[in-house]
């Protein structure tokens, strides 16, 4: 699957989505994504993931504050810390996920977990 996707992270910065190449190994890694699936539903801004995938999130600091505050669960920054040390250890080039209705490179996907992390430490 092919993805030339940009996804925006603050004003000032990008993530340019790397393609998803037909010869890249991929795991789904939709049982670790469930603990977080109140956080994901508020993440949702611009649309849903069923219908936009990755493009549907607000991936903005204020974005990811917003679905925090809105999960009540002191807990997310340490599942997000989890989740970024299961995805690390994958044995894969790609990961599928369909709660965000998404495949990308991991390395892409680790970037945004990274980003949810400082976001969460820096509010």
């Amino acid at each position: 699957m092919a993805s030339k996707q940009q996804i925006q992270l603050s004003p000032t910065r990008v993530l340019q989505l790397q393609t998803v190449g037909t010869e890249c190994t991929w795991r789904n890694i939709d049982s670790q994504l469930e603990t977080l699936q109140p956080f994901w539903n508020h993440l949702q801004l611009h649309c849903n993931a069923e219908c936009c995938g990755i493009e549907a999130f607000d991936w903005t600091a204020q974005g990811i504050y917003h679905a925090r505050d809105a999960t009540h669960d002191a807990s997310t920054g340490k599942k997000f810390l989890k989740l970024k040390l299961t995805v690390k250890q994958l044995d894969a080039q790609a990961i599928e996920s369909q709660i965000l209705n998404q495949w990308m490179i991991k390395q892409d996907f680790l970037t945004l977990i990274e980003h949810i992390i400082d976001c969460l430490i820096d509010s």
